[in-house]
This record gives structure tokens, C-alpha cells and sequence, in this order.
């Protein structure tokens, strides 16, 4: 995979473990951090139509470009298990949309976990995702998919919802182990404003699904993962978000707590 330099600040809250214990978020802010890290990599050449822009981001701050139909990017800094029924994370991504933004069946953005060895969200692999798409200049729809390896499990789709240029949308998709492979894929779409610093009221459109991946719920290193596609110039993404969910910091905490009590008991 190749590596995307793009411009980080990261915010690392409680950091209970090396591998998915602590809120991860990055800001893709030029303004507060000009050293180029690489905790990004893309799936294939594509990832060369993202950039970066110092002030295109929520309220005048860095963000990613987009430029054309991009890769994957997969978070690498860090793996995230959901192996245990129960473990549950929720994913966010913000952007910018205006009238450059394609049209059609195809998505516009989608989040989610890719699996150790998967290319992204599109073809073979494992992996879930949660997506927005515009299926018309002002029609919208949220999009939940499931992959399994060599051919894509299906998606459910919820559409006929409003979609206005110039504003900041936020994409937030939760993801629960449920057990027995199965997982609950939670979807909500937020207008944040045309300068993103709207606070989040009722959801534009929500949806939600089980979907049954067996070959996921193995996967102990899973990554955090974005794609857009659109036109050029039509939208910008910021504030890519990782958060575990309170049941899984119960089990983290739990799990840190035993191995307290056995180092004591040594």
C-alpha cells in the first residue's frame, strides 16, 4: 500500500492499550501542525487525489482535498479488535460539501474497519462500512455494507433525504459485536453547519442493519478506514474519529484489572 503524507494532530484520550483503548482523532490541522506523519496509507495510486488545505476544515482550520474519485485510506497508527461480543466503536468523519460533488449510485464517502489484508472498501476484502450517497443534486442516502473476502455481502440503503450545498455534513456509524459473527451497523448523517461548528442536532437521516460477517469477527487487527468519491474540487474531509464505545472500555478496564490481579498475586 502506499504511503499518504498528510498534515495530523492527533487527541489521544485515556490510553488503555496500545490496540484500540483510547479515542483517536485526526484533524488533518496545518495550522497548529506542519510535521508530515505517516499514520495514513492508501490502497493503490488513487491516494494521490487527496491533499491537504490549510484552511478548508471546520471553522477556517486544515482539511483533506479531495480531488477526483481517491483510495482508501486506512489508519495504521493503530489496530482495533472486535472480536469480543460486545466491543462496540463508533467512527465519524466531517465534509465540506458544494455543487463539484458527483452524483449517482456510487458512494460519496464511506467509514468503517477494513480487514488486516484488505484493500478497502470496494472488491475482495473483509470489512464494514457505513457510506453517504448522492443519488441526485439534492438527494442523499446512507448506505451500510458488508464484505466477507472474495465478493461483496450486499448493502441496505436508505434514501430520499435532503442534501443542501455549501455546509458541513458529519458522518457518524457505530459498530457493535452482537455475536454468533453478527454485527449491528448504526448510521447517522448531521448538518454541522457551513462552517462545521454547528452543534449536532437531530439527524438529517439515520439507518441501521445486522449484518453476519464470520471472517470479520475473527480478525484481531482491524483498521480504521475512509473513501471518497466525487469530482474534482467537491468536497473537503476533516475530523476522522475513532471512539470506543462504553462497553468496550468496561471490557478494556476489566481485562486491566485481571492482569493488575495476577501481577500482585506473582
Amino acid at each position: 500500500m502506499k504511503r499518504l503524507p498528510l498534515v495530523l494532530s492527533f487527541a489521544a484520550v485515556l490510553g488503555l492499550t496500545a490496540t484500540s483503548g483510547h479515542t483517536q482523532t485526526i484533524n488533518f490541522d496545518q495550522a497548529t501542525d506542519f510535521d508530515l506523519f505517516n499514520n495514513l496509507t492508501t490502497s493503490n495510486a488513487d491516494g494521490d487525489l487527496y491533499s491537504s488545505t490549510a484552511t478548508g476544515g471546520t471553522n477556517g482550520s486544515g482539511g483533506v482535498k479531495v480531488d477526483g474519485n481517491a483510495a482508501v485510506a486506512h489508519y495504521t497508527a493503530s489496530t482495533f479488535d472486535l472480536t469480543a461480543v460486545g466491543s462496540s466503536f463508533t467512527l465519524s468523519l466531517d465534509s465540506f460539501f458544494n455543487d463539484n460533488v458527483a452524483t449517482g449510485t456510487g458512494p460519496v464517502n464511506r467509514i468503517g474497519f477494513t480487514g488486516t489484508d484488505s484493500t478497502g472498501f470496494g472488491g475482495t476484502g473483509v470489512y464494514l462500512f457505513g457510506g453517504l450517497n448522492r443519488i441526485s443534486a439534492n438527494t442523499g442516502q446512507l448506505q451500510i455494507g458488508n464484505n466477507t473476502g472474495s465478493s461483496f455481502a450486499g448493502t441496505s440503503s436508505l434514501t430520499d433525504f435532503t442534501l443542501v450545498d455549501d455546509v458541513f455534513y458529519r458522518l457518524t456509524v457505530s459498530f457493535t459485536n452482537s455475536g454468533s459473527n453478527q454485527y449491528a451497523i448504526s448510521a447517522s448523517l448531521f448538518n454541522i453547519g457551513a462552517t462545521g461548528t454547528t452543534p449536532v442536532g437531530a439527524p438529517v437521516a439515520t439507518l441501521g442493519s445486522t449484518v453476519t460477517n464470520a471472517p470479520f469477527a475473527a480478525d484481531t487487527t482491524t483498521y480504521a478506514s475512509f473513501k471518497s468519491d466525487q469530482l474534482s474540487g467537491g468536497q473537503v474531509l476533516d475530523n476522522f474519529s475513532v471512539v470506543p464505545e462504553p462497553s468496550t472500555f468496561a471490557m478494556l478496564l476489566g481485562g486491566a484489572g485481571i492482569l493488575a490481579f495476577l501481577s500482585r498475586r506473582r
